[in-house]
């Protein structure tokens, strides 16, 4: 029993394996992304700053309007009428968040769909989720969010409607 076990958990357990999953898995995109950060003379990181900064100095302005529900067939549709500031959507990611206390919890991003009339900085994002759960699980969420940024790691904004 012992070398059966041997021949066949050693290849999941060897150094060997260990060293290929670390290096696929951690150092060859972080190279990856200091090659795209440190490119054009730092354009990249200059952009970052900026986006950082945008973000710091208005995230104090972002608040939640009105979260709405409907359903059909087999979804429920929610809506949620966000009120940005001066921050652009494309900094941002809003999504649906509902927890799990039996496993993962349930994530999905919303769609922009369009901005609110005589609103400046107002924006109405949806999403559609399974209704096996009622809305009232469901909560909006924003996040910082910049391609190849880590989130919240670099940048730990977020706020929650609730």
């Amino acid at each position: 029993m012992m070398r059966e076990s041997m021949a066949r958990l050693t290849g999941q357990y060897s150094a060997n394996r260990s060293v290929r999953e670390y290096t696929e898995r951690f150092y060859l995109p972080v190279a990856e992304q200091y090659e795209k950060r440190s490119k054009n003379h730092g354009e990249f990181a200059v952009q970052m700053r900026e986006w950082r900064t945008e973000l710091r100095s208005h995230w104090s302005e972002i608040h939640f309007r009105e979260f709405e529900t409907s359903k059909d067939e087999h979804q429920l549709l929610i809506c949620a009428h966000i009120y940005l500031g001066a921050i652009s959507p494309k900094h941002v990611r809003v999504e649906i968040f509902a927890d799990n206390p039996n496993g993962a919890p349930f994530i999905s991003e919303m769609n922009q769909t369009d901005e609110l009339v005589g609103v400046k900085g107002g924006f109405v994002f949806q999403a559609r989720v399974p209704d096996a759960r009622p809305a009232s699980d469901y909560t909006v969420r924003i996040i910082a969010a910049l391609d190849t940024v880590a989130v919240p790691l670099e940048e730990p904004l977020y706020r929650e409607q609730r």
